[in-house]
């Protein structure tokens, strides 16, 4: 608690924000994500403060551009690259997570955030919405007003959040270092004819997870 409320008032956090944690790629999605902030500022009449981490490349400056001409300033916080022990604080110290990547290998702050007690929204792209399951609302990273119903739809409905908490907790259990390194093992002794173990047979024959 005391390391949270330390980190909060380092970065001058309000109360309730939404946060994205990701490199300033350009497919990490920041602009569209930004317009849908906007949507809703202009069409719905509802701020949500933005808390953007990871490390600023060249294209960051054109989502710091994107900010300031949009009249962004007060309303997104962007830190850059933050601490392993900030990037959890923030996790949990936010009201959701917001993950509008187009593409990804695998999406790790989605069960970072599952693990933290975060309710999570993310793209509908690859198998993002296989990670999160009926853990988290997913939208058309390409389509702003779809990003910004389902943050909104997040934002004020508290039920539905502690709902996605739950379900998180559940969905992020099932992955797990130790899990990933056994079914690894089974598939590389299957590929070399070894004969399986016991224990190799009962998860290689268990449904994939994604």
């Amino acid at each position: 608690p005391d390391e949270l409320q330390a980190i909060a008032k380092k970065y001058d956090l309000p109360k309730m924000f939404a946060y994205y944690p990701a490199q300033t790629w350009e497919h990490k999605n920041h602009i569209r994500l930004l317009e849908a902030l906007v949507m809703l500022r202009d069409v719905h009449h509802i701020t949500i403060p933005l808390v953007l981490s990871g490390t600023i490349n060249a294209y960051g400056y054109t989502i710091q551009k994107y900010i300031h001409r949009m009249g962004l300033d007060k309303q997104v916080l962007m830190l850059g690259y933050v601490s392993t022990l900030e990037v959890q604080a923030l996790y949990r110290l936010c009201t959701m997570m917001v993950f509008p990547s187009r593409f990804e290998g695998w999406g790790l702050p989605l069960t970072e955030a599952m693990s933290a007690g975060v309710p999570v929204a993310c793209s509908n792209i690859t198998h993002l919405p296989d990670i999160v399951a009926d853990a988290g609302l997913v939208f058309d990273p390409d389509d702003t007003a779809s990003m910004a119903d389902v943050m909104l739809k997040l934002w004020q409905n508290p039920t539905l959040r502690e709902d996605l908490i739950t379900k998180g907790h559940a969905r992020a259990s099932a992955f797990s270092w130790e899990i990933t390194a056994r079914l690894f093992r089974a598939h590389y002794r299957q590929l070399l004819g070894i004969e399986l173990l016991p224990d190799e047979q009962k998860i290689l024959s268990q449904p994939s997870m994604i």
